[in-house]
């Protein structure tokens, strides 16, 4: 099974340990899940706490067997993913504008 996440608004210091929780009830109420996509063609801003929230979560799901990926990167929070050991710019693919 398959899990979409379809993130938007401001992910920081003070939204990040909310997703995180979410995200791992979720996985904790379906144990079939075997892949989870995160999308952030909707993400305004995120900070350093955002963006370590979102590594944890990589390297957790990971440990847990479950495909996570990050998909359409906006421009503006492609450099500080990278910082955090995320990703590289190479690994991503440019935001698609709808």
């Amino acid at each position: 099974d398959q899990l979409i996440v379809d993130l938007s608004g401001v992910l920081w210091f003070g939204s990040a340990a909310a997703l995180e929780d979410q995200l791992f009830e979720q996985l904790a109420e379906d144990p079939d899940l075997n892949k989870v996509v995160l999308r952030c063609s909707g993400l305004g801003r995120i900070d350093f706490s955002g963006a370590n929230v979102l590594h944890e979560m990589v390297d957790h799901a990971g440990r847990a067997n479950i495909e996570l990926t990050i998909e359409d990167v906006p421009d503006h929070a492609l450099r500080l993913l990278s910082a955090v050991g995320l990703l590289t710019l190479s690994e991503t693919k440019p935001a698609q504008h709808r």
